[in-house]
């Protein structure tokens, strides 16, 4: 994972533009490759709404509310984050 402090904001046509549209500038946390295709990443945003998105369609289209949903990435970061505070 490549954790990353800020970006700008996601470009009108992006995916996670098309996810999240009332966001102005949600922080980049972290992109992830795909453990299927090595070309492509998912981004982990945070969002203004203090939720965390996800670009993965595994996370996209989940039928649950944006708080209550998370995908493998999410996860993964979340431990990856744990382990980085508990040392």
């Amino acid at each position: 994972m490549y954790l990353s402090s800020f970006c700008a904001n996601a470009p009108a046509g992006s995916t996670l533009a098309r996810v999240i549209p009332e966001m102005h500038g949600p922080r980049l946390m972290a992109v992830v490759p795909s453990h299927s295709n090595p070309l492509k990443g998912y981004e982990i945003r945070l969002g203004a709404d203090a939720n965390v998105y996800c670009t993965c369609p595994s996370w996209r289209f989940k039928k649950l509310p944006v708080g209550a949903r998370a995908c493998k990435h999410i996860l993964g970061l979340k431990a990856q984050l744990a382990s980085t505070i508990a040392r």
